[in-house]
């Protein structure tokens, strides 16, 4: 089918076909969580200092005031403010995240569209004074369009290319697209421009680096940028960029099936469906999960503790398993490690985001609890690295251990609960400490009501 078919265009006929009275009620709700999560999570960039030296070197460069950057009272072009959002909400890596699949609860996709999606959707939106209903629209097929390509690109978080900085970018061009009242042929010269705007390696994640939050950004800023040039003029398209020849598939996946993007195209959407609970990669979550319910609501000091052993996969070990070198003080470090995420939960009950603090992570009881921390590569070949078994001996003898299947926060296997999500919520409000109480219970109320806002620049407002 892929082959008799211009995948770009089937899915672009039916993009400019579809009206918001078309989307499926759950994708709506769904959309609707997955912004409130995120403005929990802008809310908390700020408190990163390399956030904030990135906003302030691009915020001197100025230009037209055309959209927020969330939490700094600034507005910039629509390039950088949408740059600048996401470098905002990736800074603790705690955004919603894994491309679910076509079909209902089946296997995920690792990535991280909502990082991309959302900044892209805001920034647009509020630019054009969209209403709600533009909003929702464009962002569900956005986030469509990005899962359904990391799913048929067969994307793997041990590819040379990051899919933040390949599939994400087909998304917000689209979405940009859309809320900037692009026609279809023009759409098509965004996503040409796309295709040619694509990087990011995955090199950055294994060796823990600051740049790992550069191609989810740099996504955002260029769809953008493609959707402007094309409407500019730009439109002399590639006869099918998606799936063409040297085309978005052939250029950044391996071994890729171009079928799978039109699977139910235009009557179920699919998007992230993971709400994280905790402020680091998805594949230490796991690990956290076993450890905490081990733990069952307490926390131990070194000298109660013996040794922790955590039993993983070789594939988590060697992603994520890689060790903490005491003294690192960046909290992405602590994000991509399993001894420091282990060693933070028991020594403090829970893994937040106001842990991972320059004086928290080099905090002497941390160095002594990460010395007792052992992980083994000893789950079955093959298995998935959500399988954790974990043990804290005491000193005491006494010995707590929890076996993890699947870690909290997946919408069909273990989704959050009310009060967890909006614990999270309140949470990062709280230690982001530049949007008030009021401002977040009025976004909530907002986004809950999306439909019925006729301009999505009072949204923005609450967060700048």
């Amino acid at each position: 089918m892929a082959d008799a078919i211009n995948i770009t265009d089937y899915i672009l006929d039916r993009v400019f076909e579809i009206k918001y009275e078309d989307l499926e009620p759950e994708a709506i709700e769904r959309a609707k969580e997955r912004l409130i999560d995120s403005m929990g999570v802008l809310a908390i960039g700020a408190t990163i200092p390399d956030t904030r030296a990135t906003v302030e070197m691009v915020a001197a460069s100025g230009g037209v005031e055309e959209a927020s950057v969330a939490t700094f009272g600034i507005k910039l072009p629509m390039e950088a403010a949408a740059f600048l959002n996401a470098i905002i909400m990736r800074s603790y890596d705690f955004e919603a995240i894994d491309a679910e699949s076509i079909e209902v609860a089946g296997p995920t996709t690792a990535a991280h569209i909502s990082g991309t999606t959302v900044p892209t959707a805001l920034v647009a939106a509020e630019a054009m004074h969209a209403s709600g209903k533009d909003l929702l629209r464009a962002l569900i097929l956005g986030d469509d369009l990005t899962a359904r390509a990391l799913n048929a690109g067969c994307f793997s978080v041990h590819d040379n290319f990051d899919g933040n900085g390949t599939a994400n970018l087909l998304g917000s061009t689209l979405i940009a697209s859309l809320l900037l009242g692009l026609t279809k042929e023009e759409t098509k010269g965004a996503l040409a421009v796309a295709i040619n705007e694509m990087s990011g390696s995955m090199q950055t994640v294994f060796e823990k680096t600051v740049i790992f939050k550069f191609p989810i950004s740099a996504s955002a800023k260029n769809g953008i940028f493609a959707a402007k040039l094309a409407k500019s003029g730009y439109v002399d398209c590639l006869s099918d960029p998606i799936n063409g020849p040297r085309g978005f598939f052939t250029l950044y996946y391996t071994n890729p099936k171009p079928e799978m993007m039109l699977e139910k195209y235009g009557e179920h959407f699919i998007a992230d469906c993971v709400i994280k609970p905790w402020p680091s990669c998805r594949a230490t979550h796991a690990s956290i999960d076993s450890i905490l319910n081990a733990l069952d609501g307490k926390c131990y000091e070194p000298e109660e503790v013996k040794e922790i052993n955590v039993h993983i996969t070789q594939g988590s070990k060697n992603f994520v398993g890689q060790g903490f070198k005491f003294g690192m003080d960046k909290n992405f470090q602590g994000a991509f490690s399993i001894d420091f995420l282990v060693a933070t939960a028991v020594l403090r009950g829970n893994v937040k985001a106001a842990f991972f603090t320059p004086e928290m992570m080099t905090e002497d009881r941390l160095g002594k609890m990460l010395e007792k921390v052992n992980l083994i590569p000893d789950q079955p070949a093959g298995t998935t690295s959500f399988k954790v078994d974990s043990e804290i001996i005491l000193t005491d003898g006494t010995v707590l251990e929890y076996h993890t299947t699947y870690p909290l926060g997946d919408y069909y296997r273990s989704r959050m609960t009310e009060e967890q999500f909006y614990a999270k919520y309140y949470d990062n409000i709280e230690f982001g400490g530049r949007v008030s109480k009021e401002n977040a219970d009025a976004m909530v109320a907002m986004i809950k009501d999306l439909e019925n806002l006729d301009d999505c620049a009072k949204l923005m407002d609450l967060i700048r």
